[in-house]
């Protein structure tokens, strides 16, 4: 990722110190693009008599990546599972093109293939938990490496700034 920007922010009215909602777009250095949104409910609502798991099913978070060839399409669907969708564009048989006085040529039309998987729930934080004690107790490696894990702050931080300053930001 090169750039991004969006808006990171506790929108629910709850007192959070983490925000509880995000819509983020990046830039790729290969100039595919993409976004991810994502919110959640705020404690009064998550502990209410009314909350279900049900109701947590509707919270969509997700991202899509656009780039040359096609898309990847991800809803995550509140980690109560989800869908990738991918669509890629091929070229197809040659078609003739009405021939003029200046040219005559071919064209392979562009064709779109579509792949689609249900992805499994998952609790990711109770995965990324077990697996950081592992590594503490010497049982494993850690759950992601040093450089991930400082480019993933690094991010975080742009969209911070991005969402104070309502300034696209560049990532070094």
């Amino acid at each position: 990722m090169t750039h991004v920007t969006g808006f990171a922010k506790v929108v629910s009215g709850e007192p959070l110190e983490l925000e509880d909602s995000v819509a983020i777009s990046v830039l790729f250095a290969n100039g595919a693009m993409g976004t991810l949104n994502g919110g959640s409910w705020g404690p009064s609502v998550m502990n209410g008599p009314e909350y279900s798991k049900e109701m947590y099913s509707f919270l969509r978070y997700g991202f899509s990546v656009w780039g040359e060839k096609g898309a990847i399409h991800v809803d995550m669907q509140g980690g109560l599972g989800g869908n990738i969708i991918k669509d890629l564009q091929y070229e197809g048989p040659v078609q003739p093109i009405p021939t003029t006085r200046l040219t005559h040529r071919t064209n392979h039309p562009l064709l779109v293939q579509r792949w689609e998987a249900k992805l499994p729930p998952a609790d990711r934080m109770g995965v990324m938990i077990q697996e950081s004690l592992d590594y503490i107790r010497g049982n494993g490696p850690p759950p992601i490496a040093n450089d991930a894990g400082l480019k993933m702050l690094k991010f975080q931080h742009a969209v911070y700034k991005a969402t104070e300053t309502g300034e696209t930001q560049q990532l070094l």
